[in-house]
């Protein structure tokens, strides 16, 4: 049986759950999943940190959580041909 890439974040994301591990490390998690899905990452996500639990998300996206969080936005440098095309 071959499960979509969403099916299979879905079982990554069930593993995670009962894992209870203190610190997270998440790449790229709710890639591949679809609206039900990412409110599952969310709820997930927020039960961990307000149980003293830690998560460190690399992301495209932005990661659904309400909690307080700090945040870290990573931007590749403009190179000057880069500037010229957008300009």
């Amino acid at each position: 049986m071959r499960l979509s890439a969403g099916q299979r974040r879905r079982v990554g994301l069930a593993r995670l759950a009962f894992s209870q591990r203190p610190l997270w490390l998440l790449d790229e998690p709710n890639t591949a999943l679809d609206t039900a899905g990412q409110a599952l990452f969310a709820d997930l996500l927020d039960t961990h940190l307000a149980g003293g639990g830690c998560a460190i998300v690399a992301t495209h996206l932005e990661v659904p959580s309400q909690r307080d969080a700090r945040v870290l936005r990573l931007q590749a440098p403009v190179r000057p041909r880069q500037a010229a095309l957008l300009a």
